[in-house]
């Protein structure tokens, strides 16, 4: 489903597969709102605020950390809170139905997936990480 509206804001909706072991990368989003609700199977979620942009990289803190959240779990992410979102699939048939909106304020920068590496990352201080931006590909294949 994909609707737009005057100030070129667009809505995207669709149900998502991610096979057992496999991930949505960590990454954040610039002027977009997204939510995930689990259909099925059972996920990891991990959930950061992006705290700095850096040219190279993001400063993030941990804001939660779900260990297999099954049917029915959901969770969301702005600008404001919540920012950086990170989802492994531990069961087969996993399943989830997402919602995006994409441009939410007229005057601010799209820039879309902003994807970063948390396993090398470096430790601020209590669950606050320095993590290098990477491809959408070096993402694909890391994780």
């Amino acid at each position: 489903i994909r609707t737009r509206d005057e100030a070129h804001q667009v809505l995207l909706a669709k149900v998502a597969h991610v096979r057992k072991g496999s991930a949505i990368p960590p990454h954040g989003h610039s002027n977009m709102a997204s939510a995930f609700l689990c259909l099925s199977g059972e996920f990891d979620v991990k959930l950061y605020d992006r705290l700095e942009e850096r040219e190279h990289s993001l400063v993030v803190r941990q804001t939660a950390d779900r260990k297999g959240a099954g049917p029915g779990t959901w969770s969301s992410i702005s600008d404001y809170r919540d920012n950086v979102h990170w989802l492994v699939a531990k069961t087969d048939n996993c399943f989830l139905f997402t919602v995006k909106m994409i441009n939410v304020e007229k005057n601010r920068t799209l820039k879309g997936r902003i994807n970063i590496d948390l396993r090398c990352a470096e430790r601020l201080g209590a669950e606050t990480f320095l993590a290098p931006k990477i491809t959408s590909a070096q993402a694909r294949e890391i994780y």
